[in-house]
């Protein structure tokens, strides 16, 4: 190395010390050639700046800082850099270990994806499956009471009826126009149940009051279909509820009851453990026991 009075900068790969004519002043003892060109000279005078060029002598491509300082009056322009060899072998190296490992996390990353994805869209799914349940069920049940309110008008018009004969019929369908409100009401129920805007208005009841209504409102249809409809409440039993939506609960029960059961229905009201149980029952068979599991 040939020495001018700097001390160089330590832990760098080379360093030199051009003047204002870009000629060696100090240098590592690798190069016996400057390492700017005379343009890099000039600019180095008014500002410090990076510059890449490739080492003299070599084929390897260096990152150089040049900064301009005085030293005992005279300009002088310091260079420092290191060789990008050694970071151009990382990147390679790098480079290999994605190729190889690439693949493998993006196939991790994926199946990672799919399982979150799988586990997030199963409540949509589940959802999804019992609205077509919903739709299916309630296309079921509305499809019988239209057959059975067509069949009665045109059987009403297929001849001349007597008075008597076009009152029963009428009846009939005003008793099937009854079914088609309730339902459409039941529907209505569910959807607002749903979406969790379901107004709920409690009130004091009596438990013989609250059964006793719905007694009343099917004793007709019972009475017809011969099938006891019966009411037992314990004594001085009362709840705290919505009386509109107790009864639709109730009333759909009951509906299920004389259209699928058999024998007498009894309407209950009984205490366990410091709650009022509701009971609908009938001497039926009952749910199928693979119905049992999604039946409420």
């Amino acid at each position: 190395m040939r020495h001018g009075g700097i001390g160089l900068p330590s832990g760098v790969t080379f360093s030199q010390v051009l003047d204002q004519d870009g000629r060696i002043v100090d240098t590592t003892s690798e190069f016996d050639d400057p390492l700017l060109s005379r343009a890099d000279v000039v600019r180095a005078q008014g500002e410090e700046f990076f510059v890449e060029r490739r080492v003299p002598g070599s084929d390897e491509v260096a990152r150089l800082l040049v900064v301009p300082i005085d030293l005992d009056g005279l300009r002088r322009v310091v260079v420092v850099g290191e060789s990008l060899e050694a970071k151009g072998d990382a990147l390679e190296n790098l480079l290999t270990l994605l190729w190889i490992g690439g693949p493998l996390l993006l196939l991790l990353a994926s199946g990672g994806a799919y399982l979150l994805a799988g586990r997030a869209l199963r409540p949509v799914s589940a959802a999804l499956a019992r609205e077509r349940r919903f739709v299916a069920d309630a296309s079921h049940e509305l499809r019988t009471p239209l057959a059975s309110l067509r069949t009665e008008l045109e059987l009403a018009l297929r001849r001349e009826r007597s008075h008597e004969e076009l009152e029963a019929a009428l009846r009939s369908a005003a008793e099937e126009t009854d079914r088609l409100s309730q339902l459409a009401e039941d529907l209505l129920v569910l959807a607002r149940a749903e979406q969790g805007k379901l107004p709920v208005r409690r009130e004091r009841l009596t438990a013989v009051d609250l059964l006793g209504g719905v007694r009343e409102r099917f004793a007709r249809r019972a009475a017809e279909a011969d099938r006891p409809l019966d009411v037992h409440v314990e004594d001085g039993l009362a709840v705290n509820v919505d009386r509109l939506r107790v009864e639709q609960a109730l009333g759909n029960l009951v509906e299920n009851a004389l259209r699928h059961g058999r024998g007498r229905i009894l309407l209950e009201a009984r205490t366990s453990t410091g709650r009022v149980e509701l009971h609908v029952q009938d001497e039926g068979e009952g749910f199928p026991p693979g119905f049992l599991r999604s039946a409420f």
